[in-house]
């Protein structure tokens, strides 16, 4: 995944290219994709429900936060940088990544 960088206080639609085996795949569309910011073991915002499915034949998601939710993260005056869960349940059989090197930067106006 490319960087990815935000500012909080704005809606985000973050795009995810997911792999296995460097490889892309189809998500089926009766699975469920969520997916969580964190950084280092402190959930800085709530689940995403990645509903969009334009791009799962290609394993794209898209993860949307809502400027209310990226509003509720604390950054101090440097930007951190989060790390983005997502999980994958297609009936029961669970498939979990970590994008890195989302970087958030405190919004100011």
């Amino acid at each position: 995944m490319a960087a990815y960088k935000f500012l909080t206080g704005e809606d985000v639609q973050i795009p995810v290219q997911l792999t296995e085996n460097d490889e892309t795949f189809v998500i089926n569309v009766g699975a469920t994709v969520t997916a969580v910011l964190r950084h280092g073991t402190t959930i800085i915002s709530s689940i995403a429900s990645c509903t969009d499915q334009t791009d799962w034949a290609t394993s794209l998601v898209i993860v949307p936060f809502t400027d209310v939710e990226t509003s509720a993260i604390t950054v101090g005056s440097s930007p951190i940088f989060a790390i983005l869960e997502i999980k994958i349940d297609d009936a029961g059989d669970i498939s979990k990544w970590l994008a890195t090197g989302i970087r958030v930067t405190k919004g100011v106006i």
